[in-house]
């Protein structure tokens, strides 16, 4: 991530929660991957001849990405997390047919039976070609709806509006419904 300021003239000083930043002196910060250490209020002060003025804070704000290992500690009691039976990655402690690999992919609780979070996967057989397709069906708890993915060939409209199958641009492609 960059920040950068500008100005005619004049030197620059970066500051990180009110402090100076370290060897920051130009008119762009540049920082590095980002981490929740670099979560805060960044500003600069740009002095010329005529003075210093500092600029109103920017804040950044860094939310970490859950690793499986994160999920498993918030999860897991400590004498759960000894045991890879109950929290490995392919353990499954409520014997769902469900490893918490998935329920972590998921967002599901390791401790729940609920299929619900997981998609359904089935064949469809498309009407225009003939062919069997795979179609993956989530449950949108958000919104209390099926949603539904095909994969099946493209196809362009003819002239009066009805849909066609164009073999020539027969390219394998997602579509997306929704059904409740």
């Amino acid at each position: 991530m960059t920040l950068s300021v500008t100005a005619d003239s004049g030197s620059f000083q970066w500051l990180f929660n009110g402090s100076p930043i370290s060897g920051a002196t130009g008119a762009t910060l540049t920082l590095p991957t980002m981490t929740v250490a670099l979560a805060g209020n960044y500003s600069v002060t740009v002095t010329n001849e005529t003075g210093a003025v500092t600029t109103s804070p920017a804040t950044l704000t860094v939310t970490p990405a859950t690793s499986f290992a994160h999920w498993q500690n918030v999860k897991f009691s400590a004498a759960q997390l000894a045991d890879p039976l109950v929290s490995g990655a392919t353990a499954d402690p409520v014997k769902s047919g469900t490893v918490n690999l998935l329920k972590y992919a998921f967002n599901g609780n390791p401790f729940s039976a609920d299929a619900a979070l997981l998609p359904i996967v089935a064949t469809e057989r498309n009407v225009i070609d003939g062919q069997t397709y795979l179609t993956f069906t989530f449950f949108k708890r958000s919104t209390g709806r099926h949603r539904r993915w095909t994969g099946v060939p493209r196809r362009k409209t003819a002239e009066n509006g009805s849909p066609r199958h164009c073999p020539q641009s027969a390219k394998p492609g997602w579509l997306r419904s929704t059904r409740k």
